[in-house]
């Protein structure tokens, strides 16, 4: 395969990463998920979908482009591309026979930054508090809220546009 501009599918084939393969049928795309298996000089390998046989090989049969979608550090790489043929018996290693749909190497990569600002992962044991209030409004915010209005939460990341964390119901019950 060659094209400095495809280097992140490159290296997403050469370490299996994994994809989301995106099917066009009846006017919408079903979405599956799958990963890179490797490349040859035609193209590259994917994980077939067996319960899809027969849309992937309508596809095959018409070139219409088939999508997808990959991480590559904090970018989504996505690109459109016909399936060249769907193989039932693809020999992955000496041990593992699955099935595979071959694909052109895509003429156009797009890479999309999804997060403007690098994030940072919290381990659940960090020395990091996080309270959080369920405050109206048009509240002032001198005031200090009531202990009822606090949320359980749980910090996941910290960048400088935010953070992420998970808010949890009281007494099994979903946030409000």
């Amino acid at each position: 395969m060659a094209g400095a501009d495809n280097k992140p599918l490159r290296e997403a084939i050469a370490r299996n990463a994994g994809i989301v393969l995106s099917l066009p049928s009846a006017g919408m795309l079903r979405h599956n998920k799958s990963r890179f298996l490797g490349e040859c000089d035609e193209g590259f390998w994917v994980e077939s979908i067996p319960s899809e046989a027969v849309l992937i090989e309508a596809l095959v049969a018409s070139q219409q482009p088939a999508g997808i979608s990959f991480k590559s550090g904090v970018n989504k790489v996505i690109f459109t591309n016909p399936l060249i043929r769907r193989q039932e018996k693809f020999q992955v290693n000496a041990t593992t026979v699955l099935e595979a749909i071959l694909l052109k190497e895509p003429a156009e990569v797009k890479a999309i930054q999804r997060r403007s600002n690098y994030r940072v992962a919290v381990p659940k044991d960090a020395e990091v508090l996080v309270r959080l209030w369920r405050i109206p409004e048009r509240a002032v915010l001198r005031d200090r809220p009531m202990a009822a209005q606090e949320l359980q939460v749980q910090i996941r990341n910290l960048s400088l546009g935010g953070m992420g964390c998970t808010i949890f119901g009281k007494d099994g019950n979903p946030p409000l």
